[in-house]
């Protein structure tokens, strides 16, 4: 897939799962799910830092925004199974996906907050 812009770079979607260990315990990790081209950009006005109304859906304070095109590969990506891996030292939890945002057709906005990990 085509990067979106120049300023795009790759980041790999982690999907929740859970394994078991050497004892039978169920120790929870993170998978990769999808490695894709994204644009990453801070929220703009009124999304910086606070909850807001986003069209029908309400999106929590966010503090970086993940740009990336539609695909069955990210179809089933959702706050609250998923995570952003970005150059492999950053973590940010998925807060909410809106599909198809205005100046952005074909893509999903992943709405995110720095994780602490």
């Amino acid at each position: 897939m085509r990067a979106l812009s120049k300023g795009s770079r790759k980041i790999t979607i982690e999907v929740a799962t859970e394994v078991r260990d050497a004892l039978g315990g169920v120790e929870p990790t993170w998978a990769t799910h999808a490695r894709v081209w994204a644009q990453r950009r801070s929220p703009v006005g009124q999304l910086a830092g606070r909850e807001t109304q986003g069209g029908m859906q309400t999106i929590p304070e966010t503090d970086t925004v993940f740009v990336i095109r539609h695909s069955s590969d990210v179809a089933a990506v959702n706050p609250s199974d998923f995570r952003i891996n970005a150059a492999g030292t950053e973590y940010f939890d998925i807060v909410a996906v809106i599909p198809d945002p205005p100046n952005y057709p074909q893509t999903l906005e992943l709405h995110a907050k720095r994780a602490d990990v």
